[in-house]
């Protein structure tokens, strides 16, 4: 952010209007996860009583109260999958805004589809003919292996 007074929102507005969107919020160590069922993105909410910083996990919102953050940007800051950041230079009321149109925004977002894997190729079923010429082909092997241990043995003893 800039050199500019960052001002705070009381950590229970930020909370109330993820609530009032429909989110759910889970209390962390230092944040307040925000989410929605089926959706990828999250919002953090510092813990502290007055909020100064909120962040947008996997997405990011257009609103004058939001700075946008380049995944080199967040790479160079350790910030993970942080896309965007609430602007708290702001008035706590345009904060506030952002962070309404951020929640809305979030629930717009969707899980990618996966890729069904291919089904697996059922194997043929096995009839009476087809066990008895494994069972003589496994036969085969292991007196082949045992032929080989005795030849082994006896050269051993020469």
């Amino acid at each position: 952010m800039s050199n500019k007074e960052l001002n705070s929102v009381p950590r229970d507005e930020l909370l109330q209007t993820a609530r009032d969107a429909g989110l759910e919020v889970e209390e962390q160590s230092a944040y307040y996860r925000c989410s929605f069922p089926g959706s990828p993105a999250r919002i953090y909410v510092a813990k502290t009583q007055k909020v100064s910083r909120v962040d947008l996990a996997e997405f990011c919102t257009e609103h004058a109260a939001v700075k946008e953050v380049s995944v080199e940007e967040a790479k160079a800051l350790r910030l993970g999958k942080i896309r965007g950041q609430l602007d708290f230079t702001q008035s706590p009321e345009t904060v506030l805004s952002a962070m309404k149109d951020a929640c809305e925004a979030l629930k717009e977002i969707k899980a990618p589809e996966r890729k069904k894997p291919a089904p697996k190729k059922a194997k043929a079923p096995k009839n009476d003919e087809t066990e008895q010429a494994e069972a003589e082909v496994t036969a085969a092997m292991l007196a082949a292996q045992q032929l080989e241990e005795t030849e082994e043995e006896t050269s051993l003893e020469d």
